[in-house]
Protein backbone atom coordinates (compact mmCIF):
# COMPACT_ATOMS: atom_id res chain seq x y z
CA UNK A 1 0.00 0.00 0.00
CA UNK A 2 1.21 3.58 -1.23
CA UNK A 3 -0.16 6.37 0.93
CA UNK A 4 -0.93 9.42 -1.69
CA UNK A 5 -0.51 12.70 -0.11
CA UNK A 6 -2.46 14.82 -3.25
CA UNK A 7 -5.89 14.05 -1.39
CA UNK A 8 -4.74 16.05 1.90
CA UNK A 9 -3.08 18.48 -0.42
CA UNK A 10 -6.33 18.75 -2.42
CA UNK A 11 -9.28 18.52 0.25
CA UNK A 12 -7.11 19.73 2.83
CA UNK A 13 -4.36 21.88 2.48
CA UNK A 14 -5.26 23.95 -0.75
CA UNK A 15 -8.89 24.97 0.67
CA UNK A 16 -7.15 26.01 3.87
CA UNK A 17 -4.61 28.09 2.30
CA UNK A 18 -6.72 29.74 0.21
CA UNK A 19 -8.89 30.40 2.67
CA UNK A 20 -5.76 31.82 5.51
CA UNK A 21 -4.97 33.97 2.34
CA UNK A 22 -8.44 35.11 1.98
CA UNK A 23 -7.58 37.00 5.35
CA UNK A 24 -5.29 39.08 3.81
CA UNK A 25 -7.58 41.30 2.06
CA UNK A 26 -8.47 43.03 5.18
CA UNK A 27 -6.26 45.67 3.82
CA UNK A 28 -9.35 46.36 1.34
CA UNK A 29 -11.12 47.82 4.57
CA UNK A 30 -10.53 50.96 5.70
CA UNK A 31 -8.62 51.31 8.90
CA UNK A 32 -11.37 53.34 10.68
CA UNK A 33 -13.71 50.28 10.41
CA UNK A 34 -11.77 48.47 12.51
CA UNK A 35 -14.96 46.66 13.64
CA UNK A 36 -15.62 45.22 10.21
CA UNK A 37 -11.42 44.31 9.73
CA UNK A 38 -12.42 42.17 12.99
CA UNK A 39 -15.51 40.61 12.21
CA UNK A 40 -14.00 40.00 8.64
CA UNK A 41 -11.03 37.98 10.02
CA UNK A 42 -12.60 36.33 13.06
CA UNK A 43 -15.45 34.68 10.24
CA UNK A 44 -12.76 33.35 8.55
CA UNK A 45 -10.94 32.20 12.23
CA UNK A 46 -14.33 30.56 12.29
CA UNK A 47 -14.30 29.01 8.87
CA UNK A 48 -10.85 27.13 9.58
CA UNK A 49 -12.64 26.12 12.64
CA UNK A 50 -15.33 24.45 11.30
CA UNK A 51 -12.55 23.06 8.47
CA UNK A 52 -10.73 21.81 10.63
CA UNK A 53 -14.19 20.13 11.93
CA UNK A 54 -15.46 18.56 8.74
CA UNK A 55 -11.50 17.13 7.35
CA UNK A 56 -10.94 15.17 11.16
CA UNK A 57 -13.12 12.70 9.87
CA UNK A 58 -10.88 12.66 6.64
CA UNK A 59 -7.67 12.36 8.95
CA UNK A 60 -5.80 9.14 10.68
CA UNK A 61 -7.03 8.58 14.24
CA UNK A 62 -3.30 8.95 16.05
CA UNK A 63 -2.05 10.46 19.46
CA UNK A 64 0.97 12.17 17.36
CA UNK A 65 0.88 15.21 15.86
CA UNK A 66 0.61 14.99 12.35
CA UNK A 67 2.14 17.55 9.49
CA UNK A 68 -1.45 18.69 8.84
CA UNK A 69 -2.51 19.32 12.49
CA UNK A 70 0.95 21.57 12.87
CA UNK A 71 -0.15 23.45 9.71
CA UNK A 72 -4.27 24.08 11.11
CA UNK A 73 -2.37 25.84 14.41
CA UNK A 74 -0.04 27.92 12.13
CA UNK A 75 -3.40 28.96 10.64
CA UNK A 76 -4.77 29.65 14.00
CA UNK A 77 -1.63 31.90 15.12
CA UNK A 78 -1.74 34.00 12.02
CA UNK A 79 -5.42 34.61 12.01
CA UNK A 80 -5.44 35.06 15.99
CA UNK A 81 -2.48 36.97 15.35
CA UNK A 82 -4.26 39.49 13.17
CA UNK A 83 -7.79 39.52 15.57
CA UNK A 84 -4.90 40.97 18.63
CA UNK A 85 -3.33 43.10 16.72
CA UNK A 86 -6.47 44.68 15.26
CA UNK A 87 -8.27 44.76 18.24
CA UNK A 88 -5.19 46.26 20.70
CA UNK A 89 -2.80 48.15 18.36
CA UNK A 90 -3.94 49.15 14.91
CA UNK A 91 -0.24 50.82 14.33
CA UNK A 92 1.93 49.65 11.51
CA UNK A 93 -0.94 47.38 9.77
CA UNK A 94 1.35 47.39 6.97
CA UNK A 95 4.02 45.54 8.11
CA UNK A 96 2.45 43.51 10.44
CA UNK A 97 0.35 42.37 7.89
CA UNK A 98 3.27 41.80 5.35
CA UNK A 99 5.12 40.01 8.32
CA UNK A 100 1.83 37.46 8.97
CA UNK A 101 1.77 36.88 5.14
CA UNK A 102 5.61 36.22 4.74
CA UNK A 103 5.53 33.94 7.99
CA UNK A 104 1.99 32.36 6.32
CA UNK A 105 3.37 31.63 2.91
CA UNK A 106 7.14 30.06 4.81
CA UNK A 107 4.81 27.92 6.64
CA UNK A 108 2.64 26.74 4.00
CA UNK A 109 5.87 26.58 1.44
CA UNK A 110 7.86 24.09 4.91
CA UNK A 111 4.74 21.73 4.80
CA UNK A 112 4.50 20.96 1.67
CA UNK A 113 8.08 20.29 1.18
CA UNK A 114 8.38 18.65 4.28
CA UNK A 115 5.23 16.28 3.45
CA UNK A 116 6.62 15.92 0.30
CA UNK A 117 10.08 14.71 1.49
CA UNK A 118 8.08 12.23 4.17
CA UNK A 119 5.89 10.61 1.75
CA UNK A 120 7.96 8.75 -0.86
CA UNK A 121 6.19 5.48 -1.79
CA UNK A 122 6.65 2.68 0.85
CA UNK A 123 5.96 -0.85 1.23
CA UNK A 124 3.60 -0.69 4.26
CA UNK A 125 3.97 -4.78 4.60
CA UNK A 126 7.51 -4.27 5.39
CA UNK A 127 7.73 -1.29 7.56
CA UNK A 128 4.92 -2.66 9.86
CA UNK A 129 7.07 -5.63 9.64
CA UNK A 130 9.92 -3.72 11.21
CA UNK A 131 8.07 -1.87 13.18
CA UNK A 132 6.88 -4.90 15.00
CA UNK A 133 10.37 -6.60 15.71
CA UNK A 134 11.05 -3.16 17.49
CA UNK A 135 8.18 -3.37 19.68
CA UNK A 136 9.04 -7.20 20.50
CA UNK A 137 12.89 -6.59 20.74
CA UNK A 138 11.51 -3.43 23.13
CA UNK A 139 8.80 -5.37 24.81
CA UNK A 140 11.59 -7.91 25.90
CA UNK A 141 14.37 -5.26 27.23
CA UNK A 142 11.42 -3.35 29.03
CA UNK A 143 10.74 -6.10 31.04
CA UNK A 144 11.58 -6.00 34.39
CA UNK A 145 10.66 -9.46 36.09
CA UNK A 146 9.78 -9.20 40.11
CA UNK A 147 9.24 -12.72 41.97
CA UNK A 148 6.67 -11.39 44.58
CA UNK A 149 6.79 -12.05 48.40
CA UNK A 150 4.28 -13.05 50.06
CA UNK A 151 4.18 -9.65 51.72
CA UNK A 152 3.77 -7.96 48.15
CA UNK A 153 0.22 -8.44 48.59
CA UNK A 154 -2.29 -5.69 51.03
CA UNK A 155 -3.22 -7.26 53.95
CA UNK A 156 -1.23 -10.84 53.94
CA UNK A 157 1.50 -9.88 56.29
CA UNK A 158 1.87 -12.71 59.51
CA UNK A 159 1.42 -10.89 62.70
CA UNK A 160 3.35 -13.55 64.62
CA UNK A 161 6.28 -12.30 62.97
CA UNK A 162 8.32 -10.57 64.29
CA UNK A 163 9.30 -8.18 61.97
CA UNK A 164 5.46 -7.26 61.89
CA UNK A 165 5.09 -3.49 63.08
CA UNK A 166 1.74 -2.25 64.46
CA UNK A 167 1.28 1.37 63.00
Amino acid sequence: VVRNPSFYIMNGVLPLFLVVSCSFAQVAIKEEDAADKLEFVVTILLTVAAFQFAFSSDLPQTSETTHIDVYIICAYLILSSMVAHIALCPLHETLFLTLCAMLWLGASLFFVWKWKRKTTPQDWRLRSIKEFEEWDLNAVSDLDFHTPSKWDVKGTRDTSDPSFEHY
